[in-house]
């Protein structure tokens, strides 16, 4: 209520607005915060009203990348609820897509047996990292036994560790672009590397009968870190840092802290008013108490490339328009 109350969203913005796309035929769902709608439709009526052509895009090099639901030209809105909309999201904006996750994952992976001399920087020679894995191809990466050694943490098993957890305390990944998780995956993860618990609480926003090694990475290393934490996995469809903000902050009781591992840099947003939206939906969470780590020097480098989409009509589909956020 104090989020709501800060927000000052007035009934007659949210009422406009609801009635606009409702009596068109639309499904509306109004957020706890009253700040944003999710607006589910078929593409013929997102089309009238918002004076747009959807398409389906792909990317033109990258084969495994998803297909993606966007405007061709932009969108605009009637004069009677233009006033009262600061954008819909999801409309115009396209993720950076990179090379397959696999290759991702595999250029992460610290190789703490080798270094090499560059200029300006002196060599030294490989200290001796705990294995703490059964797997033989753990030998010379990073292990949850190298993480806890590194950053002085009590190891998995260790009898403090198990206690954390008791008082409280939540923790949640986010996933995006179809990455999710087998149980499977994860208990053979704790069997090798002595994790007593990588379990998951819950999991909101879908069930894929698919694994990724993004996401298999995300919950296995939290869980290493603090085993006895729960876990909650929060998945996105569209790969949308707005929706996701939407998502926790609109759970009644969201998790404390929330690691995500992908990022969303400047170049792919399509206005100010996107980023604006973005940043309010942080603060919404930041003062609800809410923690939110973002990974820093995920990759070596970010290659400038991803807006490289090809276009082909769309059929006539259901399409929701992720985020129509309210001034």
């Amino acid at each position: 209520m104090q989020v709501t109350s800060l927000l000052n969203v007035s009934d007659e913005r949210v009422s406009a607005t609801t009635s606009y796309f409702r009596s068109a035929g639309a499904h509306v769902v109004v957020a706890p915060n009253r700040d944003m709608l999710t607006v589910t439709m078929p593409v013929s009526t997102a089309e009238t009203l918002l004076k747009m052509q959807l398409h389906w895009f792909k990317h033109s090099t990258v084969a495994n990348a998803r297909r993606i639901l966007r405007s061709a030209s932009g969108y605009s809105l009637d004069d009677a609820i233009a006033p009262h909309v600061l954008l819909v999201g999801e409309l115009v904006q396209f993720p950076r897509v990179t090379a397959a996750f696999a290759d991702e994952v595999q250029a992460e992976l610290v190789d703490t047996g080798s270094y090499h001399k560059t200029p300006g920087r002196s060599t030294r020679q490989p200290e001796a990292w705990p294995q703490g894995c059964d797997a033989i191809v753990c030998t010379r990466y990073v292990t949850p036994a190298v993480i806890a050694s590194r950053y002085k943490l009590p190891g998995p098993t260790d009898p403090s560790m198990l206690k954390v957890g008791s008082s409280g305390t939540s923790m949640a990944v986010a996933e995006f672009q179809g990455q999710y998780y087998k149980v499977t995956d994860l208990q053979n993860f704790g069997k090798s590397c002595h994790v007593p618990d990588v379990s998951i609480n819950r999991t909101i926003g879908g069930d894929l009968p698919i694994a990724g090694v993004e996401s298999e990475l995300d919950i296995e290393y939290i869980k290493a870190v603090a085993p006895s934490v729960p876990l909650t996995v929060v998945y996105n469809t569209a790969y949308s840092l707005l929706q996701w903000t939407n998502q926790i902050s609109s759970l009644e009781d969201p998790p404390l802290v929330h690691s995500v591992s992908y990022g969303n840099d400047e170049a792919q947003q399509s206005s100010e008013e996107y980023m604006a939206a973005a940043n309010t939906a942080f603060m919404k969470a930041g003062v609800r108490g809410l923690s939110i780590l973002f990974a820093s020097g995920d990759q070596v480098c970010i290659p400038q490339c991803g807006l490289n989409w090809q276009t082909t009509p769309c059929p006539r589909l259901a399409v929701q328009t992720a985020a129509t956020v309210l001034h």
